[in-house]
């Protein structure tokens, strides 16, 4: 009888450090992801960025506009339009003044944005669906 008690001990003792070392295991793991997390909400990236701003949409919008105008001083409006279609979709109405074969001009535009998600500044996080020019 006494060594069927033994038996039973150091079975029970080998499940008890089994399941020690796994609850360890779980701990560093559930501090390690609770740091990342903590850590990635500092930087500018965030799970908790809302939808942007007009002017993040505008800054955005001149991203996109920027390599199709020909023109020496390109020089773009303080002013301009905001509206949503949805939640994510932006349109953005303004205008250019720039210089182009030496005669200065306004260049009038229109923009629908999609917003992707992630930061609002980076131009991959936005998808355009629309671009119209009028003089």
């Amino acid at each position: 009888m006494p060594d069927n008690y033994f038996e039973i001990k150091t079975k029970d003792d080998k499940y008890a450090r089994k399941g020690i070392w796994i609850v360890v295991l779980l701990l560093i793991a559930l501090i390690v992801v609770t740091v990342r997390f903590a850590r990635s909400a500092s930087s500018p990236i965030s799970i908790f960025i809302g939808l942007p701003s007009s002017s993040e949409a505008y800054d955005v919008s001149k991203k996109f506009i920027t390599p199709d105008i020909k023109g020496v001083n390109i020089k773009f409006a303080d002013a301009y339009q905001f509206g949503k279609r949805t939640d994510s979709v932006y349109i953005i109405r303004s205008f250019i003044q720039n210089v182009y074969d030496n005669r200065p001009g306004k260049l009038y535009f229109k923009v629908v944005l999609k917003y992707k998600g992630g930061q609002p500044t980076q131009k991959d996080n936005w998808e355009v669906l629309d671009v119209r020019f009028n003089n």
